[in-house]
């Protein structure tokens, strides 16, 4: 009878047990299980809340600034890189008129200005110091004449020490002498990448200053001084 009564006693208990177990359960989600009842929506408000967002904002005091031109002395012209500069103010001997090239935005020139004197690179300022009259003829290709002027500035840092003044040599010959035209010439042709008059480098001809108010691809930039 004793143990009738407490087998009963235990199979109570096992019972109780198990149905508290089983209540405790119904109650208590793990976290996952949360993450996947929960709705988009309601997951998406948790992330603003416990997560800083980075948004783009916009700056009015931070603006974009254009580098202003730089114009020719007295003129309403920019000065551009390629740029050719024909005076009738200083002849060399053998030809008429003088020219240079113009090789960054600031106006520096390079020319040569005749027997005995050397290659050199002046300011636009010294330019028209020394030649009051002056026409800008300009090629109608930025591109081309941008490297036209490059290659003039690149040939006057290696062979400033070099180079004279002479009129025998080829067009295309300028290594060892050059005059002003011939200057611009080269450096459109092996610069830019252009014949500009149709030439090609072993032409024994004389390009001479004059010849670029009339030629094909250039036209007048802007002036100073009287006409010619």
């Amino acid at each position: 009878m004793k143990k009738t009564k407490l087998l009963t006693s235990f199979l109570l208990l096992m019972i109780f047990s198990i149905f508290s177990i089983g209540m405790a359960s119904a109650e208590t989600t793990t976290y996952a299980e949360q993450q996947i009842t929960d709705s988009p929506t309601v997951r998406a408000s948790e992330f603003s809340n416990t997560n800083n967002v980075i948004t783009e904002q916009n700056d009015d005091s931070v603006g974009v600034f254009a580098i202003p031109d730089e114009y020719y002395p007295g003129t309403s012209t920019p000065i551009r890189v390629g740029d050719v500069l024909v005076t009738n103010s200083t002849s060399s001997k053998g030809l008429t008129g003088h020219a240079g090239i113009v090789t960054d935005l600031g106006g520096s020139v390079v020319s040569i200005g005749g027997y005995d004197l050397p290659l050199e690179k002046i300011s636009i300022s010294t330019w028209k110091s020394r030649n009051k009259n002056t026409k800008i003829m300009r090629y109608t290709n930025s591109s081309v004449a941008s490297k036209a002027g490059a290659w003039a500035a690149s040939y006057y840092t290696n062979y400033k020490s070099v180079v004279k003044y002479g009129l025998i040599n080829t067009i295309g010959s300028y290594e060892k002498e050059t005059y002003c035209s011939k200057i611009a010439w080269d450096a459109y042709y092996f610069g830019g990448g252009v014949s500009i008059d149709g030439h090609g480098p072993f032409w024994s001809g004389i390009y001479g200053p004059y010849h670029f108010l009339n030629e094909k691809g250039f036209s007048l930039a802007g002036s100073w001084g009287s006409n010619f």
